[in-house]
């Protein structure tokens, strides 16, 4: 267990099932690589959506390359980063920002994603400026953003129209 904590960084690559493993999937990754700065996800082409990466609160670097069937980074069901909004709504809008959505993101690397639609699923959901509302309670939270983002690349993204907002990028 010693050995997972001081990991710093993970590559995967290949993975062609739908769903990621358990072993990484929800809080799991953040609980068993609580120190990981650097993630690369290429060649997984059977991957629909990542519902866990918000949760890797040091992280600083996400690769995310050929996944063709990558629809969307995080899904509005179970414990997204929209939900955790929801859940959140009493708390600040800088607690929220902060703890919450990648506080220690630096750069991120979208490339040749044909179906990705956007950072999350947003049926259900209304955004308004800086506010996300939810159609069905009209519970309105924060717009979650990038706080630390510096270096940001998407390419070969064609679908994507829906992305949070970056204002460190350079």
């Amino acid at each position: 267990l010693d050995l997972l904590d001081s990991l710093r960084g993970l590559e995967m690559d290949g993975y062609h099932w739908v769903r990621i493993p358990r072993w990484v999937s929800h809080d799991n990754l953040a609980t068993f690589l609580p120190n990981l700065v650097r993630l690369v996800l290429v060649n997984c082409h059977g991957v629909q959506e990542l519902p866990w990466l918000s949760k890797l609160v040091y992280l600083k670097m996400l690769v995310v390359n050929k996944l063709s069937n990558l629809e969307y980074m995080e899904s509005t069901s179970g414990t997204s980063c929209i939900d955790s909004y929801r859940i959140a709504a009493s708390k600040s809008r800088e607690e929220v920002l902060a703890s919450r959505f990648f506080p220690s993101l630096e750069e991120l690397e979208l490339g040749y994603l044909p179906k990705l639609k956007g950072w999350w699923n947003r049926h259900g959901l209304v955004v308004q400026d800086d506010e996300v509302i939810d159609s069905s309670s009209q519970n309105v939270c924060p717009m979650p953003w990038f706080p630390c983002l510096s270096k940001l690349t998407i390419e070969g993204c064609p679908k994507l129209t829906f992305f949070p907002k970056c204002p460190s990028l350079k």
